[in-house]
């Protein structure tokens, strides 16, 4: 598959699922059969491939996200750190 442009933080946000979304244990999580957290969800979405939570990496390498952005999502999302970005994601997915 040909390398994906880089993607922004707005355009991730245009991926994203406004919908499906729970906290578990305070981590935002997909409600699907294998849970996503939301890189991978935007990269099943955009790859039309399944990823495990844990691939998170694969999938921001797979859609141009760069690891940076990737990792601040992602800890965003379990709620450690970048408040801002963990708003951001919690009003989009209808949490907040």
């Amino acid at each position: 598959m040909a390398k994906a442009k880089k993607m922004t933080l707005d355009e991730f946000f245009k991926w994203l699922p406004k919908t499906g979304w729970m906290l578990h244990n305070n981590k935002l999580r997909r409600n699907t059969l294998r849970p996503q957290c939301p890189v991978t969800s935007v990269a099943r979405r955009q790859r039309h491939k399944v990823y495990d939570l844990l691939q998170w990496r694969y999938a921001a390498e797979d859609i141009g996200l760069s690891l940076k952005k990737a990792w601040a999502i992602v800890e965003a999302a379990d709620n450690t750190t970048n408040g801002a970005l963990r708003r951001r994601l919690l009003k989009h997915c209808g949490l907040a």
